[in-house]
């Protein structure tokens, strides 16, 4: 019975002190605690798949700007093979036209021929030496490197196009001259 007696003091004691002493042990809501820990556990869950967005989005970038290099280089390809087969075509045509002239010498004919074949064995070696660099890689160049060769040799090809216009305008002054010539010498005069 002291015991009872014990515990009943100590209770009353108890629920009757603490209003007199402070406050006593704060208690905390639990709902709080793990709302704010299924927040937590959220959000990092969300900042992870922000980094691998993060992460994927400049994997895309550099294939974005590799297939770019890819695109201007296949550009620049086909605006050379154009070019050199402007110059082929203008070549075959035009040289064609001058040799078939009555007023061209056979020193001359050969001294065309040669000259023209130089130029056109110039671009096909061009040709061949990008061809090859294509098709091996571009031997340890970089896509920069390869593009500004390819643009290189674009401006080469552009520089022999002007090149042969030139020598064909040339030639055909030249015959235009002679035909001009002929033509004076073999009128008669009425005295």
């Amino acid at each position: 019975m002291i015991m009872y007696k014990l515990f009943g003091m100590l209770s009353i004691w108890l629920c009757l002190g603490q209003g007199l002493w402070g406050q006593g042990m704060p208690v905390y809501d639990n709902t709080n605690f793990l709302t704010l820990g299924k927040q937590l556990v959220e959000s990092g869950k969300q900042t992870a798949e922000l980094l691998k967005m993060v992460e994927f989005l400049k994997q895309q970038k550099e294939r974005l700007e590799l297939v770019n290099g890819w695109v201007r280089e296949l550009k620049a390809v086909e605006e050379l093979l154009a070019d050199h087969r402007k110059i082929f075509t203008r070549i075959e045509g035009d040289l064609q036209e001058i040799l078939g002239s009555p007023y061209v010498t056979a020193v001359e004919r050969d001294r065309m021929v040669s000259t023209f074949e130089g130029l056109l064995e110039l671009a096909q070696e061009d040709l061949e030496f990008l061809s090859t660099l294509l098709l091996e890689g571009g031997f340890d160049m970089d896509d920069a490197q390869r593009t500004t060769f390819i643009l290189d040799t674009r401006r080469r090809m552009q520089a022999l196009d002007w090149d042969t216009q030139r020598r064909l305008s040339r030639y055909r002054d030249l015959l235009a001259l002679r035909e001009s010539q002929w033509l004076s010498q073999q009128r008669t005069m009425p005295y």
